[in-house]
Formats: C-alpha cells, structure tokens, sequence
C-alpha cells in the first residue's frame, strides 16, 4: 500500500516539475513551503516529514537536472530555490526522530 502512494507521489511529482518558468518554480516551491510551515505547527509526525523531505528532494533534483541540461538559459532564479529548498531540506532532515 504504502509502495503504491509513492509510486503515485513520483508520478505526480515528475508530472509537475515539468515546467522551469520562473512562476512555476516559484508556484511548486510556495506549495512546499506552505506545507513545511504547516507541519512544523503541530507536532511533527515522522511520516509526514519524511514524505514533505522526499518532495523538497525530488523537487532539488528537478532543478538541477534541468539547470544541467539547459546551460545556456539564465537560471539564476533556480539557484536561489535550490539554495531555499536545501535550506528546508536540512531543517527537515534536523527534525528527524
């Protein structure tokens, strides 16, 4: 089962990054950091913040991989959400249990 809604995550994550515009990135990012500040309003629940790990991570990768593959584009804006999202990555990765 849990197999199954990380299959669909993966899915629904690379359907998602695959626009690198400056107001899609900046869109997916606000939808990330929403939730990261709605998880750390409660008490954190270890699945929640490993899943909202995962997504940040995956949504790094995305970046990257396409700030690679397009060099000749400016991505200065992609920088500074790679820089964000390693940022809440960390925070992330601190609260560990």
């Amino acid at each position: 089962m849990k197999c199954k809604y990380f299959m669909i995550l993966i899915l629904v994550l690379l359907a998602g990054c695959t626009s690198f515009d400056k107001d899609s990135v900046s869109k997916r990012y606000t939808k990330l950091d929403n939730k990261f500040y709605q998880l750390t309003d409660d008490e954190i629940d270890e699945k929640k913040r490993a899943k909202l790990e995962d997504e940040f991570i995956e949504f790094s990768k995305g970046m990257s991989k396409y700030k690679m593959k397009n060099p000749e584009e400016d991505t200065q804006y992609i920088d500074e959400f790679i820089k964000k999202t390693d940022i809440k990555i960390e925070y992330l990765n601190d609260l560990k249990d």
